[in-house]
C-alpha cells in the first residue's frame, strides 16, 4: 500500500509539472521565466519521499516558490491539483474596502461607476481575471489574497484575521456573498467594464480596522467593546506612540455605519492655555444634553493631550453617563500624568496604555515598514519582491527596540523612543539610507545624549547588562554597524562609516578635561519633541 501511494505521488507530481495540457488550461502556471517548477526541485521532493521521508507530497510542495498570485482552494473543494491563476488576461486589483458593509453600499449610491474614495480602501494584491475564471475559483483568489497580504504583513499574529472574515467582494455590479448558492449572471470578465479596475472586498465586523490601523483584531474588539460598554475612553501613554491616530480611527469606527453621523466627529486640542475654553464646550455639551436637544452633538468627541488640562474631574462633572445622548469621548494623555482613580471610578473612564513594550505599539513599527513595502511592490512592480529593501525593513524595529533597551538601562522607560521616529522610511535603498544616517545622527544621537545624561543625573550610573556598574560601555552605533542591512559595495552617503558614535564621555561618564570637544557637541543636542507639538509627528 505505501509503495502504491508513493507512485501515484510520483506520477501526480509529474502530471503537474510536465503535462503540456497545463499551458492551455485554467489551471496553467503563470508565464514568470523566473521561477518554474524545476525537474531538479521534483526529482528532490520524490527522492525525500522515496528514503523514507513519509510527509505527504502535498506539504512537501509547500516548501515551493509558488508564482506570486496562486490562489488557494476554496473551503470545502477537495481536488488533486491546486487552481492556479490564469495569466492571461486583465489584471485587477483586490482590496479590502475600509468601513462596513452597509458604509460600503452608501458610498456605492454616492459614487460614480462604482468607484470608491482612494482613502476608504486598501489594495491587497494584483491579480489577473481572463475569460476562463469561474467565480469559484474568483472566491479562492479573493481569499488567498487577503491570507498572503496578512501573513505578509503581519507574519507572526496574521492580525489575528483569516479567510473567513470574508463577507462579501464586489466586481463592478456583480456581489458575491460567502454564504451564496448561485452565481452572477455573467463570469467575472463580464463585469470588467468601464472603470471597474478593482474588487472591493467587505470583511465582517470590525475586522477592516485591523486593516486599517495595523492592530491585531482581538485588540480592536476589546477596544471597540471599551468605547460601546462605557462610551469614555482615555489612550495613556509616551509621545510617538500613535494615541492621536488611534483615536480617530475608533472615533470613526463607531460612526461609520450610521449615514447621518458620518463625520460627527469633533477634536478639541488642549495646550496649557485652552484649559478654560475646554471647561467652557464640555458645559456647553453637558446643556445639550440636559435639554434634550442629542441632534446638534457630534457622536464623538476627541480631547487630545488631556495631561494639559487642570483637574480633570471637575472638568467632566458636568456630564453625566446618565444621558444617553452624551457624545462618546476619546482622549490622550501622555505616560507621565495618569491619574486613574478619580476619573475611573466617578466618571466613568476607562483607561488603555499604549506603552512602546507591548501591543498594539510593539509590533506596529513593523507591520507599518512592512505595508510599506507591499504597497510599493504592488504599485511600482506588479508585486515583484524587492528582497534587498525587505531587509532593511525587517531590521528597521531591531534598531527600535535596541535604542529603547539602551534607553531603559542608562535611563527609564518614560523617555522611550515611539515607532513614529521610525515610520518615515523611504521605501527604496539607496534612499532608505542616506534618511537612516541622517536620522541617526542628527535626531536619534542628540536625543540619547540628552536622555543618558538626565539619566546619570536622577539615577546615577546604572549597571550594564552583566549587572557590574564598572562594565565596558556599550556604544548602541556598534549594534548598526554590525546588522547594518545596506550591501557594501551599493554604499551610498558614506555607509556605516557616517555614523556618529557615541562616547561615554560624551554624556558625562567620565571627567571631561575643560576644551575637550567630545564626538557629540552640546549644542547639537535636542528632544525628539523639541519643535514639535504633542500631536505632529505621530502618524499611527
Amino acid at each position: 500500500t505505501e509503495m502504491l501511494n508513493l507512485k501515484q505521488d510520483n506520477e501526480r507530481l509529474h502530471r503537474l509539472v510536465t503535462s503540456k495540457s497545463l499551458t492551455s488550461s485554467q489551471s496553467s502556471l503563470p508565464s514568470d521565466p523566473d521561477r518554474r517548477f524545476s525537474m531538479t526541485e521534483v526529482s528532490n521532493i520524490v527522492g525525500s519521499v522515496t528514503n523514507g521521508d513519509h510527509t505527504s507530497t502535498v506539504d512537501q510542495l509547500d516548501d515551493i516558490t509558488l508564482p506570486e498570485h496562486l490562489p488557494i482552494i476554496p473551503t470545502g473543494t477537495t481536488t488533486s491539483e491546486p487552481i492556479i491563476e490564469d495569466t492571461d488576461g486583465k489584471r485587477i486589483n483586490v482590496a479590502v474596502y475600509l468601513g462596513s458593509e452597509n458604509s460600503f453600499n452608501l458610498n456605492l449610491v454616492s459614487g460614480n461607476d462604482s468607484m470608491i474614495d482612494e482613502k476608504r480602501y486598501c489594495v491587497i494584491a494584483n491579480v489577473c481575471i481572463s475569460n476562463k475564471t469561474t467565480w469559484e475559483s474568483l472566491d479562492a483568489i479573493v481569499r488567498r489574497s487577503l491570507k498572503d497580504y496578512v501573513s505578509r504583513v503581519d507574519p507572526i499574529n496574521n492580525l489575528n484575521l483569516g479567510v473567513e472574515c470574508v463577507a462579501a467582494y464586489y466586481l463592478g455590479e456583480a456581489s458575491r456573498c460567502t454564504s451564496d448558492t448561485q452565481n452572477p449572471e455573467l463570469l467575472p470578465c463580464g463585469y470588467l467594464v468601464g472603470h471597474v479596475k478593482t474588487i472591493y472586498v467587505v470583511l465582517s465586523g470590525y475586522s477592516w480596522l485591523a486593516i486599517d490601523t495595523l492592530i491585531p483584531k482581538s485588540i480592536i474588539q476589546r477596544l471597540i467593546s471599551l468605547l460601546t460598554d462605557h462610551r469614555r475612553v482615555i489612550l495613556c501613554g509616551p509621545s510617538g506612540t500613535g494615541k492621536s491616530y488611534l483615536a480617530e480611527k475608533l472615533a470613526d469606527a463607531l460612526v461609520d455605519s450610521d449615514a447621518e453621523s458620518r463625520g460627527a466627529v469633533a477634536t478639541f486640542v488642549v495646550d496649557h492655555k485652552s484649559s478654560k475654553e475646554l471647561r467652557q464646550y464640555l458645559a456647553q455639551i453637558a446643556e445639550c444634553c440636559d435639554s434634550n436637544a442629542g441632534d446638534e452633538l457630534p457622536s464623538v468627541i476627541i480631547l487630545e493631550n488631556l495631561q494639559h488640562a487642570t483637574s480633570l474631574g471637575e472638568l467632566f462633572s458636568g456630564l453625566s453617563t446618565r444621558h444617553l445622548s452624551c457624545p462618546a469621548i476619546i482622549g490622550t494623555m501622555s505616560q507621565a500624568t495618569c491619574n486613574t482613580t478619580n476619573l475611573q471610578l466617578i466618571h466613568n473612564f476607562r483607561w488603555v496604555m499604549c506603552a512602546n513594550h507591548m501591543e498594539p505599539v510593539k509590533g506596529f513599527l513593523g507591520r507599518y515598514l512592512r505595508r510599506k513595502l507591499l504597497e510599493h511592490e504592488l504599485k511600482e512592480g506588479a508585486g515583484a519582491r524587492n528582497a534587498e529593501m525587505a531587509a532593511v525593513v525587517e531590521w528597521i524595529p531591531r534598531v527600535w527596540l535596541h535604542l529603547n533597551k539602551f534607553l531603559e538601562t542608562h535611563s527609564s522607560s518614560d523617555v522611550s523612543i515611539g515607532p513614529a521616529l521610525f515610520l518615515e522610511c523611504p521605501i527604496e535603498v539607496a534612499s532608505s539610507q542616506v534618511w537612516f544616517t541622517d536620522r541617526w545622527n542628527y535626531t536619534v544621537i542628540p536625543y540619547l545624549v540628552e536622555q543618558v545624561k538626565d539619566g546619570l543625573a536622577v539615577y546615577g550610573r546604572r549597571t550594564s547588562g552583566n549587572g557590574n556598574t564598572d562594565g565596558a560601555w556599550e556604544d548602541p552605533t556598534q549594534f548598526i554597524i554590525n546588522t547594518y542591512p545596506w550591501i557594501a559595495t551599493h554604499a551610498v552617503h558614506g555607509g556605516s562609516d557616517a555614523l556618529l558614535r557615541l562616547r561615554p564621555e560624551d554624556v558625562g561618564y567620565d571627567v571631561v578635561s575643560a576644551g575637550h570637544t567630545s564626538g557629540v557637541g552640546a549644542s547639537s543636542v535636542k528632544s525628539l519633541g523639541s519643535g514639535h507639538s504633542d500631536t505632529e509627528g505621530d502618524p499611527l
